[in-house]
């Protein structure tokens, strides 16, 4: 029971990271006075630094917290069925899809001026 709580929150985390990164965003943008972009200013330099290493950081780990889900879960299936819940692997998957989608589109460039 406690392995579906748990899966039930990472659906989460790529909306919570979104949530994050336009947080900081905003910050940035308040504070310079313009929608940053690439070099503009320079994410680790704008003065949130917390927020710039939970949005930096947080993407990597999020990824990798939902693959290692996806393989507990995977193995859950092979070997104790009845902990597996496929409306949650589902909604997992919907979940890093989005996030995918949402990197791979990036229609602000906000990846370009993070990763810089």
């Amino acid at each position: 029971m406690q392995l579906r709580n748990i899966n039930k929150g990472i659906i989460f985390l790529p909306f919570i990271w979104i949530l994050l990164l336009w947080t900081f965003v905003t910050l940035v943008s308040i504070k310079f006075g313009h929608f940053p972009s690439y070099g503009l200013p320079d994410p680790k330099e704008a003065g949130f630094y917390i927020l710039y290493l939970l949005v930096f950081g947080g993407l990597g780990l999020i990824i990798f917290i939902m693959v290692i889900s996806f393989v507990i879960q995977l193995i859950t299936y092979c070997f104790e069925r009845s902990l597996f819940s496929m409306k949650i692997f589902l909604a997992q998957l919907l979940s890093l899809a989005f996030l995918v989608l949402y990197l791979k589109l990036d229609l602000f460039n906000l990846m370009e001026w993070l990763i810089d």
